[in-house]
């Protein structure tokens, strides 16, 4: 064995890595694209967000059978095979705007089947991590995956942009599309190292039971889950359906908006660099820690703080979403059980996107009610009140609990 492949990122991760950093810009593309084109076509607003929405609807619908699948199945081909699917998925969604096809119902059957193949992707990308990357080094591989995702937040949408300024719309939908294709080329690089977990073949649902058995043996991880679930409840949809109007109302419109997702973005990335060298025996607390940073995101929107000062809390925020993302799935690696590992974390996928959808709605009523800034200081509250509590019963349960399963 030569020196070389005794690294750390020998065993494939370069390959995981530009398969998820080519991915992720082209998502970000298509996510600032598509709804610009779907209004080319005459789109009303209500069938754009009909055309937005069958991908959550997908994703929702397959994640949970996803992590099955990725538990009993070769993940390398799952990942491959669903790059592919997406590709067609959004090659089918630029021929529809290419030749003005005005059916919302067709777009939103192709973003169904890209959600669903997403729905399958993410379990099989978070468990096979440990397959590729010893488990010494999983803080270090999860951070510079974390900073790929949030460089396609930041590289993604200027593609975007570009496209949208050059009348160009096809063009980002075609790099979104190819960008699943290169990837799953670089998926292909991959040691066919990620075989089979488990050799009995029972029902679908009989696993997803096991799965939920496992996770509550891990008490720490179903702690983080509720809390992670009230965050995307509550204070994740309060920035993203009242942050645009607040700082079009109070903080000098959509430029400086701008400006501030821009600067969470550069915090996220400076976390995820920042998070490859965390190593500690109590993540949990790291993790909800990180997580109470982030749910005081509406806080500092709304605080009426001069824009400088803003910034730099989104910057700190953007910090501690990737620490918390990558100490969460570093933990999770280390300490699930590895032939339960993708069904475990298809629970957490499937309650954190289940409760966005719900979170979106509530957050518009509130502010319909009570005003844009008022609501977004209430349900960041209750998001740290959340924290706050989840801390207090990890504490509990951790002088009570001689297990080694407790973090």
């Amino acid at each position: 064995m030569t020196k070389r492949s005794l690294r750390w990122w020998a065993g494939g991760f370069v390959a995981l890595f530009s398969a998820q950093l080519v991915s992720s810009v082209g998502d970000r593309i298509s996510f600032v694209v598509l709804p610009f084109a779907l209004l080319a076509l005459e789109f009303s607003i209500g069938e754009i967000a009909l055309v937005l929405g069958a991908r959550a609807v997908g994703y929702a619908v397959v994640v949970l059978y996803g992590g099955v699948l990725s538990d009993r199945m070769n993940r390398k081909k799952l990942l491959i095979g669903s790059d592919l699917v997406r590709f067609a998925a959004q090659s089918v969604t630029l021929l529809f705007v290419l030749i003005a096809l005005d059916i919302p119902a067709l777009f939103c059957l192709a973003q169904v089947v890209f959600g669903a193949a997403e729905g399958v992707f993410r379990p099989a990308a978070r468990s096979i991590m440990p397959e590729v990357v010893p488990e010494k080094s999983l803080e270090r591989a999860n951070g510079y995956a974390t900073t790929a995702f949030q460089t396609g937040f930041l590289v993604g949408p200027l593609i975007a942009g570009a496209s949208i300024a050059l009348n160009m719309l096809e063009v980002g939908l075609a790099i979104d599309a190819l960008s699943f294709l290169i990837s799953a080329a670089c998926l292909s690089r991959l040691p066919s190292v990620a075989r089979t977990q488990a050799s009995a073949r029972r029902s679908i649902h009989r696993e997803m039971r096991d799965g939920w058995r496992v996770l509550r043996t891990q008490r720490w991880l179903l702690i983080v889950i509720t809390a992670s679930t009230l965050f995307h409840l509550t204070a994740l949809p309060a920035v993203f359906v009242l942050g645009p109007v607040l700082a079009d109302e109070r903080l000098g419109g959509g430029a400086v908006w701008g400006i501030l997702v821009t600067v969470f973005g550069l915090g996220g990335l400076f976390g995820g660099v920042v998070a490859t060298r965390i190593r500690t025996i109590r993540p949990v607390y790291w993790i909800l820690g990180g997580l109470l940073v982030v749910a005081c995101q509406p806080i500092f929107l709304a605080s009426g703080l001069p824009i400088a000062a803003i910034a730099t809390l989104q910057f700190l925020a953007g910090v501690a979403l990737s620490i918390y993302s990558v100490v969460q799935d570093s933990a999770e690696q280390r300490l699930v059980p590895r032939a339960a590992l993708a069904r475990v974390s298809s629970i957490d996928l499937f309650s954190t996107t289940a409760a966005m959808p719900i979170g979106f709605f509530l957050s518009g009523q509130l502010a319909e009610v009570a005003g844009t800034s008022t609501s977004m200081w209430v349900m960041a509250a209750i998001a740290v009140a959340g924290c706050v509590v989840a801390a207090a019963v990890s504490v509990a349960y951790s002088k009570s609990s001689a297990s080694t399963q407790d973090v």
